[in-house]
This record gives structure tokens, C-alpha cells and sequence, in this order.
């Protein structure tokens, strides 16, 4: 599932801030 966090870390990452957990794990 790494990819799909990585392809929506820089989707929604900085903008939408889904869980918050999926900017934890690119950290």
C-alpha cells in the first residue's frame, strides 16, 4: 500500500491531509 500513500501524499498530502498517518509514514 506504500504506493498508493505516496501517490496521495503528494495529491492530497499538503492539501487535504486525509488521516494524517500518510504524512507520518513519508516522513
Amino acid at each position: 500500500m506504500s504506493e498508493i500513500k505516496e501517490v496521495k501524499n503528494p495529491y492530497f498530502g499538503a492539501q487535504m491531509l486525509t488521516c494524517g498517518t500518510v504524512e507520518e509514514v513519508i516522513q
